[in-house]
Formats: C-alpha cells, structure tokens, sequence
C-alpha cells in the first residue's frame, strides 16, 4: 500500500529548517546589531555625563566665588575689629580674672 500524503508531509519553512538569514551570515547581523545597541546606549550615557560635568563645573564655579566673598568679608571683619578693639598684650588677665592654663606635651 502506498503512503497517502496528508498534512504532515507539506515542506514548510520550518519542517525544512529555511530562515530568512544564511547560516553564515546570522552571527555577522546579531553582532551588528548588539554592537550597535552598545553604541547608542554609550552615546546617551556620555550625553548624561557631559550635563552632568557641567552642572558640577558650574557649582564649582559657584562655590569657588562664594569661598572668595567670604573670605573678603572675614578679612574686611578682621581688619575693622582689630582697628577698633584693643587686643592686651597678655591674655592671662581680662578684667581681674585669672585664666587657667595647662601646658600640653605633644
């Protein structure tokens, strides 16, 4: 008796083990494509980076003239306490009143 084709014997795409992609070239496209994946991911990371950079570049411009108005304000403070305050040569006695002092050796 001869084999009765039926469903089961249609050559399709997957029984025949087609894809659309050679064997060959299969490995050279996911390569491609994760590769560049990679790249578009580092060049958002490195987008990221360089605000960041500069938002800290910026504050530390900002800190920077902060620290020198303060520090002109302290010396200008200095300069004004020391003209209109007289410091005594000894500052063991301010008042009538002893300090006490401890010798510390190091």
């Amino acid at each position: 008796m001869p084999d009765i084709a039926g469903l089961d014997n249609i050559r399709t795409s997957q029984t025949t083990k087609v894809r659309s992609i050679p064997k060959g070239q299969k490995s050279n496209y996911l390569g491609l494509f994760m590769l560049n994946s990679e790249k578009d991911r580092l060049e958002k990371e490195k987008k990221v980076l360089q605000k960041r950079l500069e938002r800290n570049n910026g504050r530390l411009k900002e800190i920077e003239l902060e620290i020198t108005v303060l520090k002109e304000d302290s010396t200008d403070a200095r300069k004004t306490v020391e003209r209109n305050v007289e410091i005594p040569a000894s500052n063991a006695k301010i008042e009538g009143k002893e300090w006490k002092t401890l010798k510390f050796d190091y």
